[in-house]
């Protein structure tokens, strides 16, 4: 199990405006944050815990998330509000690290993977609803080596859990009892949990200081409220805050739901779209 009581906080490193995700860099010397506020890429010293330079050159708007490629050459960066992906050539210092590339996607590109064989980047766009699939160029690409045998340690077992947020509170199936019945019975040493990284702090500090909560949007999640942060203070196990949601993606839900309003087109499809929702609904009823 993990224990939540006896860790420290070893400080706040300052980045600017919005950060959103990072990663660890070969070597381990390095981690590199998505700044979006600023649209820069911030490298962060991971012993001082100091900001030691930044990259902002071909860096496109609303830098989400940073994803090294599976040799440890290059670095991707999605840009929300510009569409594209960014592409970083990694030297052997900070100073060489280089802009190489600016790759058109979908809208909004919000999740980013490099496939295990190092040959392609999946981009994930919200925007778009779309998969888009890169080739990482072969003269960009070397093998790795082989990992000892056994040096991957034990399998990590994952679950995952639906939630149906308010539907929680009158479910018989998949009630808010059911979801903490899981919970306890699967003993998690961690969840991942649908709650904005940038205000996961203030909410943790929130629940454990004065047993409230205040943000919105948590509020709209009673399998948060009710079940999840209950039991990280009776278990112990550590809540990682996961949710993709970004002001990006608010805009465009706003404009989208806009549109259904004022296009007639749009609504009538609209209404087709939840009159076959009722239809399946009942058959799963039945």
């Amino acid at each position: 199990m993990v224990d939540l009581w006896n860790r420290e906080v070893l400080g706040q490193v300052e980045v600017g405006d919005r950060p959103s995700g990072g990663v660890v860099l070969p070597g381990d010397t390095d981690y590199a944050v998505a700044v979006r506020g600023e649209d820069k890429i911030v490298w962060v010293d991971t012993a001082s815990h100091r900001v030691v330079g930044e990259l902002m050159a071909g860096i496109g708007d609303g830098p989400f998330s940073v994803v090294v490629s599976s040799e440890g050459r290059l670095a991707f960066v999605n840009n929300t509000a510009s569409h594209d992906v960014s592409v970083i050539a990694l030297g052997e210092s900070r100073e060489d690290h280089r802009m190489i590339a600016r790759l058109p996607v979908g809208e909004i590109p919000i999740v980013m993977a490099v496939h295990p064989s190092g040959e392609t980047l999946w981009v994930g766009c919200e925007g778009s609803h779309e998969l888009w699939v890169l080739e990482i160029p072969p003269d960009l690409r070397k093998a790795e080596a082989a990992a000892p045998e056994g040096a991957h340690g034990e399998p990590t077992e994952v679950a995952v859990l639906g939630m149906i947020h308010g539907g929680h509170r009158d479910s018989e199936t998949w009630g808010l009892a059911q979801v903490r019945a899981t919970l306890e019975k699967l003993r998690p040493d961690v969840v991942c949990a649908e709650i904005p990284p940038d205000r996961w702090e203030r909410i943790w500090t929130d629940w454990t200081e004065r047993g409230a909560i205040e943000d919105e949007r948590v509020l709209r999640f009673p399998e948060t409220v009710d079940v999840l942060l209950p039991l990280a203070v009776e278990m112990g196990f550590e809540i990682v805050p996961c949710a993709a949601w970004t002001q990006e993606m608010a805009a465009l839900r706003r404009a989208r739901l806009q549109q259904l309003e004022a296009d007639p087109e749009q609504a009538a499809l609209h209404e087709e779209y939840e009159r076959r929702t009722q239809e399946v609904e009942q058959r799963h009823a039945a």
